[in-house]
């Protein structure tokens, strides 16, 4: 059951923006320049190198949404998980309304997990609105501009609910 939540997830936000991705081909390391030797070469006429080939291009370094330290100072560190996971799968959530499709049963258990981990919000010390929403902006920012980056913190998620039985009957 956990392999069919991962997958459904991963299907449901593996192209959040609905925009083709683009994959950058691997980084192969540029082999030393080859140098020819022609047999008859004449006096004075030394080796010409093979020609080289382009440099290979930079590694593209993701960088991961930045939660800016004044919201994340408002959420006890306890319960940071909790709250950036419920704001991941509350955005899952809406990602999946707006397309016409139903969640099925690992993703609403999954999002269930991650709403009882948060405080009452009519309790004492409640997450405020405000943070909430904060940080589920800075994740829907992450979806349109680093989705490799936004599905590796919802797979991130899914995998430590479904550690602690989210998805045990």
């Amino acid at each position: 059951m956990m392999i069919a939540a991962l997958t459904l997830l991963l299907l449901a936000g593996l192209n959040p923006t609905a925009q083709t991705v683009v994959r950058t081909p691997p980084v192969v390391r540029a082999k030393p320049p080859v140098t020819h030797r022609v047999p008859s070469t004449p006096p004075g006429i030394s080796e010409r190198p093979a020609p080289q080939p382009a440099p290979p291009a930079p590694p593209v370094r993701v960088r991961p949404p930045v939660i800016a330290a004044a919201v994340l100072d408002t959420i006890t560190p306890s319960l940071r998980e909790a709250v950036v996971c419920a704001a991941h799968m509350e955005l899952l959530m809406e990602r999946l309304s707006a397309r016409g499709q139903d969640a099925e049963a690992p993703v609403i258990l999954i999002e269930e997990y991650w709403q009882t981990r948060l405080p009452d919000p009519d309790g004492p010390d409640p997450v405020p609105v405000e943070t909430f929403v904060a940080i589920k902006d800075t994740l829907d920012a992450s979806a349109n501009e680093m989705p490799s980056h936004y599905l590796r913190g919802l797979q991130d998620c899914v995998i430590s609910a479904a550690r602690d039985g989210a998805l045990s009957d």
